[in-house]
């Protein structure tokens, strides 16, 4: 699960601005004079219309959620009740249609709980036992399981309680998936002049397959069992494991250490932290990963990395002209043509910086990639291609590093002959009286075979594609930048969005006890 944690500890008029990991307040209904932002509260006013529904939502649109608020009135309702929601699964392009949990506060200083599909309520108001004034603080939490709407409300300075006060099913008009949030609005024949409501922390839970921050102690290797100690949900395992991935805060992301990964001298060498993904239908993934410059090496475009990994299909990426993020997919076999995008829209974004990568497959034929600079929300470099094979069920993020460049076959004659035969030379091969003299004959081939089992390319067929190019790269001690991966996330489809920061620690509250200060 993921948790978007508001304490609204911030300033805003005219709307409520963004949460602490940059995720917009989405509104409806009414004005955005009717919001506002102090430290330590975000109001909604009614000032006109009092039956328009107010919603304040995050544009998540995922199944299973979760909603839990803190608010208080500014006044006892007159005439009619005032309803605070916790919204749940509303559909932004029908925001008529959503699950609400219903606070219902009565005319008589009465708290009552219910649940509606849209505006149609389901089943009785409950009442909770509970009553308020002006300025007291309650709690509520809602929650979505399938279709099952649950909700209970407390008041503040006490315990939540273990059970939920009302639990409703909605059978008819189901929605699947939708944005969370909370609302505010009152039955038509209340007559409070400009009635308000503050909500004073409002946290957002989303279901997720995994979710795992990448972090560890800075200088240990990564590992199964440190992969785990992350783990919020859903298992990240390592593939080649060893000096080439390391936790490290050169780069990191909200302050945490990120995974370091240093290309290998082929795939099967480079670490690559292995992410499940649904076994069926569509699913979306995010990951951030320092990205370093990709033409350095004055290779230009052919300068190619790995990033994403799929069994079919590899994600790639490459630097334009402009030094910007270029991305393609790559079969298996290396020395094939790429595939290129079918449709490219939105800005550049930049190597040499965190990147906030997400790719969704929509089960259907489309794999969709989006690049954001770190955590924006807009801005971002979208390419998609059409009219695919489902790629496969796991994921591998890694940086392998290699070169698109032509594969030699014994036989071949020419420089870029010679260039290979210079290298082998160089790395200390026999290639015989000819040297370097541009004729791929047995001498050379031989070295070749004895390169690639050497360094473990496989197959060691004397064959010299990109992956045994790179390795012959690595071995000259051409080294390429590694990058670095944080905060892996995967979902059942809908885009997952930025990361969000570690829950503040609680306050420690100072008290006396016979004397002591603790």
């Amino acid at each position: 699960m993921t948790t978007i944690i508001d304490p609204f500890n911030r300033t805003v008029t005219d709307g409520w601005g963004q949460t602490g990991s940059g995720m917009p307040w989405a509104l409806s209904g009414g004005t955005l004079a009717e919001r506002s932002v102090a430290p330590g509260r975000a109001r909604v006013i009614l000032a006109s219309n009092p039956g328009t529904l107010r919603g304040s939502r995050v544009d998540r649109p995922w199944g299973d959620g979760e909603v839990l608020a803190q608010f208080s009135a500014g006044q006892v309702s007159t005439g009619e009740a005032l309803l605070v929601g916790l919204v749940l699964r509303r559909d932004p392009a029908n925001l008529g249609s959503y699950y609400r949990a219903r606070v219902v506060l009565g005319v008589d200083g009465s708290v009552g709980l219910s649940v509606t599909r849209g505006g149609t309520q389901l089943g009785a108001v409950v009442d909770t036992g509970l009553t308020y004034t002006p300025g007291v603080r309650l709690w509520a939490r809602a929650r979505v399981d399938g279709h099952q709407v649950r909700a209970r409300v407390w008041r503040h300075g006490t315990v939540e309680p273990t059970v939920w006060t009302i639990d409703r099913a909605v059978t008819a008009d189901t929605i699947p998936t939708g944005d969370l949030g909370v609302a505010f609005s009152a039955f038509s024949g209340n007559t409070n002049t400009a009635p308000f409501v503050d909500f004073h922390r409002v946290e957002l839970v989303y279901r997720a397959r995994v979710l795992n921050r990448l972090s560890g102690t800075v200088g240990a290797t990564v590992s199964n069992s440190s992969l785990a100690a992350t783990a919020e949900t859903g298992t990240v395992t390592i593939a080649a494991p060893g000096a080439r991935a390391v936790y490290d805060s050169t780069w990191t992301v909200f302050g945490q250490p990120a995974v370091r990964v240093q290309s290998g001298h082929h795939r099967a060498e480079t670490p690559r932290l292995r992410v499940p993904l649904p076994a069926s239908g569509p699913w979306s993934a995010r990951w951030y990963t320092w990205m370093p410059r990709l033409q350095d090496a004055g290779h230009g475009t052919n300068e190619v990395r790995s990033v994403a990994v799929m069994p079919a299909l590899a994600w790639t990426v490459h630097a334009t002209a402009a030094g910007n993020v270029g991305t393609r997919l790559q079969a298996p076999d290396l020395a094939a043509a790429p595939l290129s995008w079918t449709t490219e829209t939105g800005s550049a974004v930049a190597t040499s910086r965190w990147w906030r990568c997400e790719l969704r497959w929509d089960g259907a034929g489309t794999l969709t990639s989006q690049v954001f600079a770190g955590h924006a929300t807009t801005g971002s470099r979208i390419h998609a291609w059409a009219g695919l094979s489902d790629p496969g069920r796991t994921l591998d993020l890694t940086g392998y590093r290699w070169r698109r460049r032509a594969t030699l076959y014994w036989g071949d004659q020419g420089t870029e002959v010679r260039s290979l035969q210079l290298e082998l030379l160089d790395l200390g091969y026999n290639l015989g009286a000819a040297g370097a003299d541009g004729d791929f004959g047995d001498a050379t081939h031989r070295a070749v075979v004895s390169f690639q089992t050497s360094r473990g390319v496989t197959p060691a067929d004397g064959v010299p594609g990109p992956e045994t190019r790179a390795a012959i790269d690595l071995a000259l001690g051409r080294v390429p930048p590694p990058l670095w991966l944080s905060h892996v996330a995967v979902a059942d489809g809908a885009w997952i969005g930025p990361a969000e920061p570690l829950p503040p620690p609680p306050v420690r509250r100072n008290r006396l006890v016979l004397g002591m200060r603790l």
